[in-house]
Formats: C-alpha cells, structure tokens, sequence
C-alpha cells in the first residue's frame, strides 16, 4: 500500500489543476457570439411625387441578400433567425443615427426574409414617402379625402345615388363628361390602383400579383370597389403595398431581372420548394419585445368582409403571399436561430439599390 502522504500529495495536485485559469475558463459560461453583420444597407430614396404642399419625407428601406454554399440545409429556423437578427441590425443602425433616439417616421416596422434557393433575401418594410413608392395615389379608407394628388376622389361625391358632378353630369346615365369620357369609368376605383415606374419597370409579376389581389376583391361581400360602403380599401393593398413581403419580392427581382418569382418553386435534394417568407418586428409600443421580438403574421385578414383568399376589403399581405398573389409559403412559426452561432451556416452578402419612382405627368 502507498503512503498516506502519496495519497495526500496526489489530491492536492488535483486541486491545484482545478484551480489553474484554464481549468476556471473551461467551467466558466461562454459569452453570448458578437453579433454578425448582415450586410444591411439603408437607402433614403426620394419622393419625386410629393404634393406641393406636402412635407418632404424620403422612403427609407433597409436590405441585404445573403447567400450560402448550399441552400438546402437553411431550414426555417434559419430564416426566421436572421429576419430577427436583421430586424436588431437595422434597429441599432437607426439608433446610431438618431443619437440613440426612436425616430417613428424613419424606422420600419418590420423586417422580412425570404428564401429562394440558396440565397436569402432581407428587406425592410417601406418607410416614409407618403406610401406613394407603390402606387401613385392613396386609396383613403375616409370619404372625401383628398389623393396625394391634391384632388379630392369620387368619395366625396354620391355617385352611387346619381348626383351631378362639379361638371353638372350625371354618373349614373353614363353621360360624357366635358373630355368626352364616359362617366362610368371616372369612378374612384378607376383612380385607385395605378403603379409607379417601380413595378412597371422591374417586377411585372409582383405587379400582377397585386392586380390579380385587387381584381378578386371586387365586390366581395361588403367591398364594391374602391368607393364600397363601409370605406375600406378594396383596390389597393391595406398599406399601399408598402409591407416587407411587397419589399423583399422586388428585391429578389432587382437581383434577377429575368427571372419571375411568382407561382415558381425551386428545387434542391429533389424536393420542389415555393420560396419561403417572414416577417420579424421587435417593437410594441415604442419599446423593444421580450426574447427581441416575434414574427409579424401578413397583414390583412378578416374574414366576414373577405373571401377564403383574405380578397375583399382592406386585403393585404394575407391575399398577395396567398395563391391568388405571389403563392409563398408564409412561415407561421420557428425556433430562431442565431446567426452569430459557430454553427450556423457560412454567407457572403451583397446589395441592390431600390430604384426612385419616375416623375409623374400630370
């Protein structure tokens, strides 16, 4: 048998090694990874249709497209985790340049991704600009409100009950008016509705999307166009199509010129996917979410006044990531996942430039 004293030199050279700095640094927590940059880039972008009298406010949009080696192993979790982590990059960036102050008319609300084979597309809803970057006019949901035109709509006339016009014309007999057009087709649903230069010109399929929402929501239960009763909007999107899903869908279209994003699917392992979308806000009144936020379910549902589509009024990003629009599958739910983690998948990331919307003839 050994000494007692071997026993006694043997333990205390064990609790020699365990109080050494690597032993303590092996046993202590790891600290939380610094966060990775996304890439984000935020483009002020100006508004050439601004009314006269109006105040100048810019659109500012914030995006990153972030590709990886092989798509394939980006599952949900991965998507919703960098919308997340995008959403806090741009929250930070916002900060930094309002001295650390929320600025509600330049910070998005949310921020959407968007996977389509192995790249991942971050946008930012559009912020600023009178939600005229879409469409050229609001569709109003009050009566008698004037377009950012300046010119007050159909609204404020009782069309439906045959009063004349400022013109002294009847609207219901289909009377010309003084340019010799029918009146019928001088309705409010005939203003609402016209695109900018910034679909026409670079995403004619997000285009038809929206049409083809707008087309279904006509006269759908409560809805009777652009002038229905209840005041809804029924010929444009809820938000003048200035959501995340609307956003990110002309960015992959910025990256892809020629290539249609909707009602397509893409392939890997075999497997044929419809590209996959979220939406991630951090912010509940003014102040910053538990756990960094949640993901923002598309705008726009309400079923006693829209079909199964979630077409009718006040339709949004419901109805246009919906079959009758860009046909997406739309992420309900996830565990996110952090990209800053040794394990997540490696990524390099570039950015397009969201283009200016023409100038409009008057």
């Amino acid at each position: 048998m050994l000494p007692k004293i071997c026993y006694f030199l043997f333990y205390l050279f064990l609790s020699l090694v365990a109080a050494t700095p690597v032993a303590l640094d092996a046993r202590a927590p790891k600290p939380a990874p610094e966060p990775v940059s996304l890439g984000l880039k935020v483009q002020k972008i100006d508004d050439l249709n601004k009314p006269a009298k109006a105040k100048k406010s810019s659109f500012v949009e914030y995006s990153s497209i972030l590709t990886f080696k092989d798509g394939s192993k980006i599952t949900n979790d991965h998507v919703v985790g960098l919308a997340k982590a995008a959403w806090l990059e741009m929250y930070n960036m916002h900060l930094k340049e309002n001295k650390d102050k929320v600025n509600k008319a330049t910070l998005p609300t949310v921020m959407s991704a968007m996977k389509v084979g192995n790249d991942v597309y971050l946008a930012s809803s559009m912020k600023g600009g009178g939600g005229r970057y879409i469409y050229v006019a609001r569709e109003d949901a009050d009566k008698g409100k004037e377009t950012d035109k300046g010119k007050t709509t159909d609204k404020g006339k009782d069309a439906d009950k045959g009063k004349k016009t400022d013109k002294g014309k009847d609207t219901d007999k289909g009377k010309k008016t003084d340019k010799g057009k029918d009146a019928d087709k001088d309705k409010a649903e005939d203003k609402y509705g016209e695109f900018t230069s910034v679909l026409k010109d670079n995403a004619e399929d997000v285009m038809e999307a929206l049409k083809a929402v707008s087309t279904q929501s006509q006269g759908h239960k409560g809805g009777k166009g652009a002038a229905n009763s209840n005041g809804g909007t029924v010929a444009q999107h809820r938000t003048q199509a200035s959501c995340g899903e609307v956003m990110v869908s002309l960015e992959y279209r910025l990256d892809h010129k020629h290539d249609k994003l909707r009602k397509t699917t893409y392939e890997q392992n075999k497997v044929k996917h419809k590209p996959a979308v979220v939406a991630w806000e951090g912010l509940q009144n003014g102040k910053l979410m538990k756990g960094g936020g949640k993901i923002k379910p598309p705008c726009g549902k309400d079923v006693d006044v829209q079909d199964d589509d979630y077409c009718g009024e006040n339709w949004g990003c419901a109805a246009f990531t919906g079959p009758p629009g860009m046909d997406f599958e739309v992420i309900a739910a996830a565990n996110p996942k952090d990209p800053s983690a040794e394990d997540f998948p490696a990524f390099t990331h570039k950015n397009v430039n969201f283009p200016t919307p023409a100038k409009i003839k008057q």
